[in-house]
């Protein structure tokens, strides 16, 4: 997150879309669409996407100035599971992606890269479409995993473990933050 907010100042940036590595196949026209919705909506701190969306196609939009708050107010280093900062209603202004087109909801498929069956995943659907080029459209393997539903079942099944994980490292996190707290109120 420092990271971030030390770019975003360098460059003067006021908002800005996040991709992360493991997300491959993510849609640029959403980080794009992302970065509207946020210059069109001054108040608004972050735009997440919909539980409803293809895994992975869209990360976060970020308002600099809620990055700033959030480093400037958190209690631990261990940003991994930066979104825990930002995505909080009662701190700041979150919505969801506004997304007419209907291509990328599909809650059912999943296109990041944690786990063997992941990149096994990955591997077979650059095998469907024939390249090793990742020029491959996110609405277009969504279409490809509806048509052909057993793609989803190669990874799909990593997801509850991947969420379980992320809610473990959430608990941890505000276990450190919890015994950081008490100790800097019994110095």
């Amino acid at each position: 997150m420092v990271r971030w907010r030390d770019a975003a100042r360098k460059f003067g940036v006021e908002f800005f879309s996040n991709i992360d590595a493991d997300d491959l196949f993510y849609a640029p026209e959403l980080m794009d669409l992302g970065l509207e919705q946020m210059a069109q909506n001054p108040n608004c701190d972050l735009i997440k996407g919909s539980e409803h969306l293809a895994c992975s196609v869209f990360t976060h939009a970020v308002r600099t100035s809620a990055l700033e708050k959030a480093c400037d107010t958190k209690t631990t280093t261990d940003t991994e599971v930066y979104f825990r900062f930002l995505d909080d209603p009662s701190r700041f202004n979150v919505t969801e992606l506004k997304i007419d087109d209907q291509g990328y909801i599909y809650p059912y498929i999943r296109m990041t890269l944690d786990y063997q069956e992941d990149f096994d995943f990955f591997s077979r659907i650059f095998e469907e479409f024939n390249t090793d080029t990742n020029t491959i459209l996110a609405k277009d393997i969504i279409a490809l995993v509806k048509r052909n539903p057993e793609l989803a079942q190669i990874n799909m099944f990593r997801q509850e473990q991947y969420r379980q994980n992320q809610k473990r490292m959430i608990r941890e996190l505000e276990g450190k933050v919890k015994k950081c707290r008490r100790t800097a109120w019994t110095v």
